[in-house]
């Protein structure tokens, strides 16, 4: 999966084609980020503070009117330095081969702010709830899980499948209990200085969905599921005071090493023999691939050359489900040779409808 399968929908114009940034459900594309941050900017400028209004969490108290001057400043930095450079990924990028440290977890942090408000602000992508309910089964636990014949990998760092999960749990007894990336078999894929590992959660059966890039949060609060809920377009009070004190307070700032974000990018993946070993008992024997929304970019080759070589030899059939098909067609036949694999392109179909998540007929 790649950032198409969190488009969701957009108001149209007088010629039916979608308007840029007019999100109606879902995530921003790499290119509505820049009009999308100046949206955000503007309603974090709007509360006004008292000089002494304060915030505290966990014992740690901020200055709201500081706190909300220094995010808005930030956000700002961020949307001049992207509208600088081709993408936001080319700008990180960027930070991470000159060495600026300081200055690349701050574009991190930003971006898991910037999503983490996006995601509170839109309706989720209704895709994902039709998805769950096609593919959800209680276990042996009697927990739901994904059918165990399915496993995903995405390179989305949002939180689309714990938003919609979290309504199948509603009715649960035990819901308020709930860890959201263990239940649904998540796997947060984090650098050698983040927290939390894979092997640090407590098991419910095998990890079904695999962020590549992480997740879009912190290391506090890593799903949204739990708190999650659509104001038409707005933050509440509670919402807009705890996301500036995540970005503001000391204990984040003073200690990069703890409570960092958990947002990653495809140059800093980690192949240690745990994930290695991981990915291979997620991947090796998979039969049939279905490609949601990824265009296979540049930026991702090197780790998607290395999925490919558990993948290619047991493929059956590829299904590619985006707009623009045809053209992903070439880049994962690209992909594959550079694997060392071969597949008949006859095995390769393309599927430009995407009002729903496709499911192969094999299932």
């Amino acid at each position: 999966m790649g950032a198409g399968a969190s488009y969701g929908k957009r108001e149209k114009d007088s010629n039916d084609k979608d308007i840029a940034g007019k999100i109606l459900e879902g995530l921003p594309i790499v290119n509505e980020i820049p009009l999308r941050l100046q949206h955000i900017i503007e309603l974090y400028s709007e509360p006004t503070y008292k000089e002494n209004d304060t915030k505290t969490i966990s014992e740690i108290s901020i200055n709201l009117r500081n706190a909300q001057a220094a995010l808005v400043d930030d956000l700002q930095w961020l949307y001049d330095n992207t509208k600088r450079h081709a993408t936001i990924d080319t700008f990180a990028k960027k930070l991470f081969l000159t060495g600026k440290k300081e200055e690349y977890i701050k574009l991190k942090r930003l971006l898991s702010i910037y999503f983490k408000t996006e995601q509170l602000i839109n309706r989720p992508d209704s895709r994902y709830d039709t998805f769950l309910a096609s593919v959800l089964q209680r276990n042996t636990n009697g927990k739901l899980r994904i059918s165990n014949d399915i496993s995903i990998l995405t390179w989305n760092y949002d939180s689309q499948f714990e938003i919609a999960y979290r309504e199948y749990l509603i009715t649960d007894t035990n819901s308020e209990d709930i860890q959201f990336p263990e239940q649904l078999g998540i796997d947060i894929h984090s650098d050698a200085a983040n927290f939390p590992k894979p092997a640090t959660f407590q098991d419910d059966g095998e990890r079904q969905i695999i962020k590549l890039n992480g997740s879009a949060s912190f290391e506090s609060e890593f799903s949204m599921g739990h708190y999650y809920s659509f104001n038409d377009g707005k933050l509440t009070k509670e919402q807009f005071e705890k996301n500036i004190w995540t970005y503001y307070a000391p204990y984040y700032i003073n200690t990069l090493n703890r409570k960092r974000c958990l947002l990653n990018f495809a140059w800093e993946y980690e192949k240690t023999p745990e994930y290695i070993q991981l990915l291979n008992n997620t991947l090796y024997g998979a039969e049939f691939l279905v490609i949601i929304g990824y265009t296979f970019p540049f930026f991702n080759r090197e780790v998607d050359t290395f999925l490919f070589g558990f993948l290619w030899r047991r493929l059956q059939a590829i299904y590619i489900q985006d707009p623009n098909a045809s053209n992903i067609k070439e880049s994962v036949l690209n992909i594959i040779h550079r694997a060392g694999g071969i597949i008949d392109e006859n095995s390769i179909m393309l599927k430009k409808d995407v009002d729903q998540f496709f499911l192969p007929p094999e299932l």
